[in-house]
C-alpha cells in the first residue's frame, strides 16, 4: 500500500493539474485529490482516531469516496462505506457491528439518527470551498493493519464483514493494473460499484478515475457517458451491462477493455456489445469474490469468432493460489468439478467478529501450510489448458432474473402448505447459461399434491421470480451419512422433465397465436405451450423487454416489464392481460418485495401506470419495509384513463389502499411523475385528516422528484401543524 500511496503523490508532483477524479457533477486534479485527502486524514487525527481504528463514510459512489478512502489509508484508520440509499436500519447495523468511532460524509449530506451522535467530518465542496491547507505528516503503516471492511449481503440475517487488509488491497491493485494495463492520461470508468482496486490503480499509473451513478441515474445515458467521456477501459457488472443502450449510431471508438462480473456472461451479451466496440478491443469477464476479489478471468477480442454459448471463468490471474478441491479436500484432475478454493497470503483472515462464520470456510489443508485455505462454495472444472468453467454454486443465495433469492426461503414457506413433508429446492444452470430454481418435494401419504398446486400455493406468496419452473415428486430424497438431504444426488430436473414430455396445449385464440409468434422469434425456437413460463424455457430480462416492446408495437397495448418479471409469464396469462378477457393489465395494488418489519411504503405510479422503475428499490428495502406499488391501465395509449387529471389519478391510487385515519401515518412515495401524485394523494389524506408520514425523505435520498416533492410535503405539513 505504501508503493501505491507513493505513486499517487510522485504523480501529484510531476502532474498535479491532471484530472484524477471525475463524476456527473465534478472533475478534481491531481493536486485537489492530494489536499483534500491530507485533509481527511488530519482531520481524523484531530478528532482523536489512531491507526487500527475504524471510521464510516456516507456520500456518493464517485469524487468523494474516493477522497475519502485515500484520506483513509493515509491516516491508517479503517473505512466502512455506507450509502444514502442503504435503508437506515441496516446502516445502523453496519455502524454497531464495526465500531465505527466517527464518520466522513459529503458536504450536502444532512444526516439523523444514528449519525447525530458521531464526530462528523464534512468533505469539502470542489469548486465552491476552498480545501484547507494542512501539513500532513505521513507515517508508514503495516501492511497488515486493515484497510476497510466490506459488508455483504449475508443470508443468515447476521451482517457479513468482510475484513480487507492494506496489503489484500494493494495486492488487488496489482492484480487489475496487470489486467488493465493503464497508462498515464488514460480515462478509466466504473458504474459506482465499491471495487477499492479500482479505484486506486489508476493512481498508480497517471492516469485517471470516471465514476457513473448507475444507481441514480439508470441505464438510459450509460452509453451515452462512455463515449462523450472517451473511457478507454470500462469495468461494470453483468446486469448494468445488459441494460446498456446499443443502438445503430452508438460506438465507443476509444475503448480498448470492457470488464464484466457479476453474473454468468452469455454469448448474445457479446455479440450485442460487440456492436460499439472496435475491432481488437477487449472483452473479459472476471470472477471474484469480497473475501479475495480477483480469482480469473476470460479475455475476448473483438473481431474474433465466439467460441462458447457462456463466456468461461477463465484463467486463474494467480495459478499458484488456484484450487479445486473434491469432498476429501483434495485436488480433483482436469474436467473433474470441484469446489474453487484459495490458498494465499491475501485472502481474510476470517469474517469480522464472527469466528463460527470464518470457521465454515478457512482452514489449513495440512500442518505445514503457512495460508489459510479459503473454500469459495464455487463448483467448476478446469480443462488441459487450464480454462475454467463454472458448474454452480454451493450457497443459500443464488440470483434469478437479477434478484437475490435464497432457495432455503421458498422452502420454508412451502413446508408451511398441508400434505408437503419435505422440501428441496435447488438451483441449476440451464444449457442457455441461465440460473433456475427447481423444487423436489415429499408429500404426505394422504395428500395428493401437484405441480401446478405448489406453483399456485406460492404465486400467491411470492414474487414470480420466486416460484421454481419445476416440481419433482418424490417417495425418499438422497441422503448424506449424517441424514441431510444429499443435494448433488437428486435427479436433474431438465432430464426429468424430458422423460415425462407431455404434449403441449393447443392455441386457442387469436391473441395466442400471434404472442407465440413474438416468442418464436425473441426466442428462437417454438418449443413451448400455452402454459410454459417464458423464463423456464430459455428466456431472459433483456429477451423479456424486447416481448414487451413487441406487444406494444402488435397489440398497440403497453404492458409493463414487471407483467413477465413479477407476474405468471405465461402465453395464456400475457394473452388475458392483453385482452383476452377484458382484463386491465397490471391495474391494482402490487407486492414488489417479501418486506420486513417497518411499516409498508406505497410507491405511486410514473407516467404510464408502470412500476418497473421501482424494482430497484424494491431490493434495497428487502428485509426492512415491503413496498407495495400502485400501477394504472396498461392498456392502449389511447385509453381515457391516460389523461385523467393529477386529482383524478390520485383518488384512483388512494382508493385502491384502503387506508382510514384508524391507519397510522401513511408512508407515501414517487418517482417522477410518481412524485407528483403523491404530493397530490397526500394532500387528499390531509384534508380527510389520515396523518402522513414524513420520514421518507431520509429514507430516500434518490435525488428523484419524488423525493424531493415528499420533503415539501413535510415542511408543509409541519408548517400547516
Amino acid at each position: 500500500m505504501e508503493e501505491i500511496l507513493s505513486a499517487f503523490a510522485a504523480w501529484s508532483e510531476r502532474a498535479p493539474d491532471n484530472v484524477a477524479a471525475a463524476d456527473q457533477d465534478v472533475a478534481i486534479s491531481y493536486r485537489q485529490l492530494a489536499e483534500a485527502s491530507d485533509f481527511v486524514a488530519d482531520r481524523l487525527r484531530e478528532h482523536g482516531l489512531v491507526p487500527g481504528d475504524v471510521a464510516a463514510f456516507l456520500g456518493s459512489s464517485g469524487v468523494q469516496r474516493v477522497v475519502a478512502f485515500l484520506g483513509f489509508l493515509k491516516s491508517g484508520i479503517a473505512t466502512i462505506f455506507l450509502d444514502p440509499r442503504h435503508p437506515p436500519a441496516t446502516m445502523v447495523e453496519w455502524l454497531e457491528h464495526s465500531g465505527a468511532k466517527a464518520l466522513v460524509r459529503s458536504g450536502d449530506m444532512s444526516i439523523g439518527p444514528p449519525f447525530t451522535a458521531m464526530p462528523a467530518i464534512d468533505l469539502p465542496f470542489f469548486g465552491k470551498d476552498p480545501v484547507p491547507q494542512v501539513q500532513l505528516i505521513r507515517a508508514k503503516h503495516s501492511s497488515e493493519m486493515l484497510s476497510h471492511i466490506a459488508y455483504t449481503s449475508g443470508s443468515t440475517g447476521k451482517p457479513k464483514g468482510v475484513p480487507n487488509r492494506r496489503s489484500m488491497v494493494a495486492q488487488n491493485v496489482k492484480l487489475a493494473s496487470g489486467v488493465m494495463q493503464l497508462a498515464q492520461g488514460e480515462r478509466m470508468g466504473i458504474t459506482g460499484q465499491l471495487w477499492t482496486e479500482l479505484m486506486l490503480a489508476p493512481f498508480a499509473a497517471g492516469a485517471s478515475f470516471h465514476s457513473y451513478d448507475f444507481a441514480s441515474l439508470g441505464s438510459s445515458g450509460l452509453s451515452k457517458w462512455l463515449a462523450e467521456q472517451q473511457i478507454e477501459v470500462f469495468s461494470t457488472f453483468t446486469a448494468a451491462a445488459r441494460a446498456m443502450d446499443i443502438s445503430q449510431e452508438m460506438s465507443w471508438p476509444k475503448l480498448r477493455m470492457f470488464r464484466m462480473a457479476g453474473e454468468p456472461f452469455l454469448r448474445t451479451d457479446v455479440e450485442r456489445l460487440a456492436k460499439a466496440m472496435p475491432d481488437g478491443s477487449v472483452m473479459e469477464n472476471s470472477f471474484g469474490l469480497s473475501e479475495y476479489v480477483w480469482i480469473s478471468g476470460y479475455k475476448h477480442v473483438i473481431g474474433q469468432p465466439i467460441s462458447f454459448d457462456a463466456v468461461p471463468l477463465g484463467y486463474a490471474y494467480e495459478p499458484e493460489h488456484f484450487l479445486l478441491l473434491g469432498e476429501t479436500s483434495e485436488p480433483v484432475g482436469p474436467n473433474e468439478v470441484g469446489e474453487i478454493a484459495i490458498r494465499s497470503p491475501f485472502t481474510i483472515h476470517g469474517y469480522w467478529k464472527d469466528p463460527e462464520r470464518s470457521a465454515l470456510v478457512l482452514s489449513k489443508l495440512s500442518p505445514e501450510d503457512k495460508d489459510l485455505t479459503f473454500f469459495t462454495g464455487d463448483y467448476a472444472f478446469m480443462d488441459e489448458q487450464g480454462l475454467i468453467r463454472t458448474s454452480g454454486r454451493a450457497e443459500e443465495q443464488v440470483k434469478i432474473r437479477g434478484y437475490n433469492v435464497r432457495p432455503t426461503e421458498v422452502e420454508g414457506i412451502l413446508s408451511q402448505m398441508d400434505g408437503i413433508r419435505e422440501t428441496a429446492v435447488v438451483s441449476f444452470v440451464a444449457p442457455n447459461g441461465i440460473r433456475r430454481l427447481a423444487c423436489h418435494y415429499i408429500a404426505e401419504s394422504k395428500f395428493e399434491i401437484s405441480s401446478a398446486g405448489l406453483r399456485e400455493y406460492l404465486r400467491a406468496r411470492v414474487p414470480g421470480y420466486m416460484v421454481p419452473g419445476h416440481f419433482l415428486a418424490h417417495a425418499e430424497f438422497p441422503r448424506t451419512r449424517t441424514g441431510k438431504v444429499d443435494r448433488k444426488g437428486l435427479p436433474d430436473p431438465l432430464a426429468i422433465a424430458a422423460s415425462q414430455h407431455e404434449k403441449k396445449e393447443e392455441l386457442r385464440t387469436a391473441s395466442q397465436r400471434l404472442l407465440a409468434d413474438i416468442w418464436k422469434v425473441v426466442l428462437g425456437h417454438s418449443d413451448f405451450g400455452q402454459d410454459d413460463d417464458f423464463f423456464d424455457i430459455g428466456g431472459d430480462s433483456l429477451q423479456a423487454m424486447a416481448v414487451v416492446i413487441a406487444i406494444e408495437q402488435r397489440f398497440q397495448t403497453r404492458l409493463p416489464l414487471e407483467t413477465l418479471i413479477l407476474d405468471e409469464a405465461t402465453i395464456r396469462r400475457l394473452a388475458e392481460r392483453i385482452g383476452d378477457t377484458n382484463e386491465q393489465a397490471g391495474q391494482g395494488l402490487r407486492k414488489l418485495n417479501r418486506g420486513g418489519p417497518l411499516a409498508p411504503i406505497f410507491a405511486m405510479p410514473v407516467i404510464g401506470g408502470h412500476l418497473s422503475d421501482y424494482l430497484a428499490l424494491a431490493h434495497s428495502l428487502e428485509g426492512h419495509h415491503s413496498l407495495e406499488a400502485l400501477s394504472f391501465d396498461g392498456g392502449p395509449a389511447d385509453n381515457p384513463s391516460s389523461r385523467r387529471s393529477v386529482g383524478e389519478l390520485a383518488k384512483m391510487a388512494l382508493a385502491g389502499l384502503s387506508v382510514d385515519e384508524r391507519s397510522g401515518p401513511v408512508a407515501l412515495m414517487g418517482y417522477s411523475f410518481g412524485g407528483i401524485i403523491a404530493f397530490e394523494a397526500a394532500s387528499q389524506l390531509a384534508r380527510q385528516q389520515i396523518p402522513v408520514s414524513r420520514s421518507l425523505s431520509t429514507v430516500f435520498r434518490y435525488g428523484s422528484t419524488g423525493c424531493a416533492i415528499c420533503e415539501q410535503l413535510g415542511r408543509l405539513r409541519a408548517a400547516e401543524t
